[in-house]
């Protein structure tokens, strides 16, 4: 009886396996890494809460958007940090995410919050986009405060700001304006912070 309980009960370490699609929720320590199968969604009225000391661990190309109307907040501790990595056994960068796109991906008019995190091993380890379509604009205001980001093939933060004039006078802006304040970017392959504006007319990087 005494060796059939030592056997019962979840075991202590058990990878949670995240498919490609959408995902909301709260991520917590009992599931944690979270490997991550494919490309992930925080779709609009959708909230993804990730809590203190989670490892998400992305397979290659593997990464997660979020798009307009969706919430990801991810909010660690400086003793508890959230990690965002590669699943490899030999990571390297550019091991996840998609060039432009990134490994966390954040579009106009969503809401993302990454407080003490680890970033790394990415393509763009972190991905800010705001946009103008016709007379609408969707504004970027992420917050990353306090995170290490590093060995990101590309830049540790990719801003990218579009702009659209399509008869509207004035021409719309695509404001992305992310609070970045506090961190630690080292180590990646083209830039620490990159700003891109295209239709740098009527747009804002």
């Amino acid at each position: 009886i005494i060796f059939a309980l030592i056997f019962i009960g979840k075991p202590l370490f058990a990878d949670t396996k995240i498919e490609a699609g959408e995902v909301s929720g709260v991520w917590t320590g009992e599931g944690s890494p979270y490997i991550v199968q494919g490309t992930i969604k925080v779709e609009e009225n959708k909230t993804l809460i990730i809590k203190p000391g989670i490892e998400v661990r992305f397979a290659r190309k593997a990464k997660l958007s979020v798009n307009e109307g969706g919430s990801l907040i991810a909010e660690g501790t400086k003793d508890a940090m959230i990690v965002f990595s590669s699943n490899e056994a030999n990571p390297s960068p550019g091991d996840w995410g998609m060039y432009e796109e990134g490994g966390i991906d954040s579009f106009g008019g969503s809401k993302v919050i990454l407080k003490y995190c680890l970033v790394e091993y990415a393509t763009n380890g972190i991905v800010c986009r705001a946009y103008a379509i016709g007379c609408d604009a969707s504004d970027n205001y992420s917050e990353i405060t306090s995170c290490i980001i590093r060995n990101n093939s590309y830049s540790g933060i990719y801003c990218r700001g579009t702009g659209s004039r399509l008869g509207c006078i004035p021409g719309k802006l695509g404001l992305c304006e992310p609070k970045i304040q506090f961190n630690l970017i080292s180590g990646n392959g083209s830039a620490g912070i990159d700003c891109y504006s295209s239709r740098g007319f009527s747009s804002s990087g």
